[in-house]
């Protein structure tokens, strides 16, 4: 009714807020919905039968087994004389995708501000760069907008002791890699980096792209070698006082 009040209701609706049919006819939508929610239902429904158009909304349910969240089209219901005096509501759950694409912004934030490099290519000739967050801006001294679109190789990966070509068809046959990898920065000094790479599959199983998730190693990587410089020296100083 004008006022917010349930004349009927199916099943399915009661189901979405977990109650009996019995126990929202008859009750209003202040009843049913949590106040910032009945608010806007009625300020829509208030709007359908003075103007005569329907309305789209998305609406949220709070339950105890965890929010619902639906779309809702408020049609008007005129009389013999043309005059509306109500309206009927139709909802479209769409929790699961309400889900999927909170857990993708939160997932994105995530990515945006990580501070490892992360980087997605196309599985093509070049491995074209698709994606490039603040983390590899941050290693690699390039702007996202200075490398998308370009093909990874100016990164110019190394596979220290290992045949870089052995190591690309291995990468290409199990579709992931995981080690350590020396690369360029922008200007032009080396990185090392601790670097995974995955490929994306399509339902066929065919690589359809990367995912490359690196982690800067070049100061541990001078922290060992300085080490191992330290160690050779003292051996060296002890074979000289023994000799």
């Amino acid at each position: 009714t004008p006022e917010g009040r349930y004349t009927y209701v199916n099943p399915a609706f009661a189901a979405g807020f977990g109650k009996p049919v019995e126990d929202i006819i008859g009750n209003s939508i202040w009843d049913v919905f949590p106040r910032e929610e009945a608010y806007q239902r009625l300020a829509s429904l208030s709007q359908v039968i003075r103007t005569g158009e329907e309305q789209v909304i998305e609406e949220r349910v709070p339950r105890a087994d965890g929010d619902r969240y639906y779309i809702t089209t408020i049609a008007p219901i005129a009389d013999a004389a043309g005059k509306v005096g109500s309206a009927i509501c139709s909802s479209k759950d769409i929790t699961d995708r309400k889900r999927a694409e909170d857990e993708l912004r939160y997932n994105s934030a995530i990515i945006a501000q990580a501070n490892d490099a992360i980087i997605a290519t196309k599985n093509d000739e070049g491995f074209t760069i698709t994606k490039w967050n603040s983390g590899a801006e941050k290693i690699y001294g390039w702007k996202k907008k200075e490398v998308l679109g370009r093909s990874s190789m100016f990164l110019q990966n190394e596979y220290p002791g290992q045949d870089p070509k052995e190591i690309l068809e291995k990468i290409l046959e199990a579709g992931l890699y995981e080690g350590e990898v020396l690369q360029s920065r922008k200007d032009g000094t080396r990185v090392f980096v601790d670097a995974r790479l995955i490929a994306r599959k399509d339902n066929n199983g065919d690589i359809t792209d990367w995912i490359c998730i690196n982690r800067d190693i070049t100061e541990r990587k001078r922290a060992e070698e300085e080490k191992r410089c330290l160690e050779e020296r003292s051996r060296k100083i002890v074979e000289d006082i023994f000799r």
